[in-house]
């Protein structure tokens, strides 16, 4: 597993505590969080056969780090429909 996933083991697994919603991390801080994560599976993305260029990839992050912000902005609470 990886550093910025492992940082949020917490709020995954649902407990209270998480570091993306910790009092001393601020908006940049969160953000900083969710870009690192895209970075990552990016960069797990790119080691398939396949895969689209680093370029490509590049030109997606923003998106990739904003579906994963908002998705952690939701409360566990929110995502108990599975």
């Amino acid at each position: 597993m990886s550093n910025s996933f492992e940082y949020l083991t917490n709020f995954a697994s649902g407990e209270a505590g998480s570091n993306y919603h910790s009092k001393y991390v601020d908006d940049k801080g969160r953000r900083a969080i969710a870009v690192r994560c895209a970075l990552e599976l990016m960069q797990a993305k790119l080691s398939t056969e396949g895969s689209p260029s680093l370029t490509e990839q590049v030109k997606r992050l923003s998106v990739m780090a904003d579906i994963i912000q908002e998705a952690l902005e939701k409360s566990p609470k929110d995502n108990t429909e599975n």
